[in-house]
């Protein structure tokens, strides 16, 4: 499993038919749910990639915690005599994160982006028409809340913040941006 969208699937693990159905809301919270339904009882290896920016899983087989999981490659590997209904339950950490540019990137010493999951955040004018773009600091203590977004962002996640001059801020994924009214977007932000 590569990708958490949701989605059915069927296919063959040798002679055996598989069926699989995800429930996901993906990238927007790191819930995924999955449904095994082999035609009849099947040992085989599950793997589940955990992305690179995940630092913390946990999951369950049928409500059972899997007590320590084996990550191989990226991949969480789970080996079973499946059976039809079981039930997978992975979550993936997905807390707000400050995160720094490749220190090569010279333009970008000194400053953070915003990230929640995979997706990469940014502040656009639409949604801070009065702050200064070229002088907004963020605030390293504040500690940035998702909430959820509306209009053409309905069913996104949105972050809010703060600046060191205490303005609230509006962080949308990138991604977004520019979709609403043309303005200045930053993604690259000074930090105190």
């Amino acid at each position: 499993m590569n990708l958490y969208i949701g989605s059915e699937a069927v296919f063959d693990v040798g002679r055996t038919k598989i069926s699989m159905t995800q429930e996901t809301h993906y990238p927007w919270d790191g819930r995924v749910l999955l449904k095994v339904g082999p035609e009849r009882t099947k040992q085989f290896n599950l793997k589940m990639r955990i992305p690179g920016w995940c630092k913390g899983f946990v999951v369950s087989v049928n409500g059972l915690a899997v007590a320590d999981p084996v990550v191989t490659d990226g991949y969480l590997v789970l080996n079973r005599k499946w059976r039809h209904d079981d039930i997978v339950e992975l979550i993936l950490d997905m807390p707000v994160e400050v995160v720094a540019s490749d220190p090569r990137v010279k333009a970008n010493e000194g400053k953070r982006a915003l990230q929640l999951g995979p997706v990469v955040y940014c502040l656009e004018q639409a949604d801070n028409p009065a702050i200064d773009f070229g002088k907004v600091v963020l605030d390293p203590e504040y500690e940035f809340i998702p909430d959820k977004g509306s209009g053409k962002l309905n069913s996104m996640v949105i972050l809010n913040g703060r600046s060191t001059a205490g303005e609230e801020l509006v962080f949308i994924p990138y991604f977004a941006w520019d979709n609403r009214s043309p303005g200045n977007m930053k993604v690259w932000l000074d930090i105190e």
